[in-house]
């Protein structure tokens, strides 16, 4: 053969590969399920209709040794809910109706890709005024506000979460100096790629130094 017959015979075989799945249908899973199925099967097909559900992976018998690990999770376009993939006990990630994790053990705990479904964006603001201070500006893709964390040096106020200069938190954010404050969303609260948050303060006694941490998800 020559060496394009090679070429060919290769793209041939890797076109026709076939990957063993199971299909796991509607109502999907319930919180603490273990996805045994990982064991035998390359990947996961969810319909996944019950809400608020977190899954574990399985570790019994994946040792350091057992590096081969190569697994797909996806969730059906016609799932209702999202679901939760717990990987090690600190670490999740969130499949949406219709997206697709791979998953693989590199020995001590289980790793995915794409990466975990978070970030954060943080910054100070110094001897802030009575004023709206925009914070964020929406990025290449959508991504939704889930917590607001802050803590200032001295003094106190009130903070709130503007989005297109409309307040999104049901009630204003208390700052004290020397206390963190948490505010999270429920439900979480959509940032578009043109979308501009700012941070509002009122009702300031002395207040200085605040710094804020505000946590996103890329799926709500």
């Amino acid at each position: 053969m020559t060496n394009n017959q090679y070429l060919e015979g290769a793209l041939d075989l890797g076109t026709q590969a076939k990957f063993s799945f199971v299909d796991t249908p509607s109502p999907g899973y319930v919180g603490g399920d273990v996805l045994y199925e990982l064991y035998v099967n390359f990947g996961v097909f969810i319909t996944q209709d019950t809400n608020t559900v977190t899954v574990d992976l399985p570790t019994t018998g994946l040792t350091t040794t057992t590096r081969n690990y190569l697994r797909q999770i996806t969730s059906s376009y016609a799932s209702i809910y999202n679901i939760t993939i717990n990987l090690d006990g600190n670490n999740t990630t969130v499949l949406t109706p219709g997206s697709t994790c791979y998953v693989f053990w590199n020995g001590t705990e289980w790793m995915t890709f794409p990466p975990l479904q978070a970030t954060s964006v943080q910054g100070r603001l110094e001897d802030p005024q009575i004023k709206v201070y925009k914070v964020i500006r929406g990025g290449r893709t959508p991504k939704y506000l889930d917590k607001v964390i802050l803590n200032v040096d001295s003094g106190s106020g009130e903070v709130g979460v503007y989005k297109e200069g409309s307040t999104v938190t049901s009630t204003n954010i208390v700052v004290t100096g020397g206390t963190e404050s948490i505010y999270t969303f429920s439900p979480k609260i959509e940032i578009a790629e043109s979308t501009s948050i700012g941070l509002g303060f009122s009702k300031l006694i002395s207040l200085e130094g605040v710094h804020y941490r505000i946590d996103l998800d890329d799926s709500p």
